[in-house]
């Protein structure tokens, strides 16, 4: 279902040369994605977490706390939720993800 290791290095190698950086990750799906690439972005910060973002994403934000990012919820859609938490996390380097209403 996911394709072959050996596409995902050519298809990495390529985007090397076209976009002319260091290395390119591919991943194949949104879990790995987010998997991967919270922890990596918040390192040992502080993450700013929407009630209802997709599972994929709280399971992201779940392996960046055990790297050591502390997680804050807030109420779904609720931006003054929001900033009641970065008032009492002021110095925090943080990383907030917002998803919109699916009603």
């Amino acid at each position: 279902m996911l394709g072959s290791p050996v596409l995902y290095e050519r298809i990495e190698g390529r985007l090397v040369e076209l976009l002319g950086v260091e290395d390119a990750l591919l991943l194949p799906t949104l879990t790995h994605i987010h998997a991967a690439v919270i922890p990596i972005l918040t390192d040992q910060g502080t993450i700013f977490v929407d009630s209802r973002a997709h599972k994929t994403i709280w399971d992201g934000c779940v392996v960046a706390r055990a790297h050591g990012a502390s997680l804050h919820r807030f109420a779904h859609h609720d931006p003054e939720a929001l900033e009641r938490l970065l008032r009492r996390h002021p110095r925090s380097r943080g990383w907030s993800v917002w998803m919109g209403s699916t009603a």
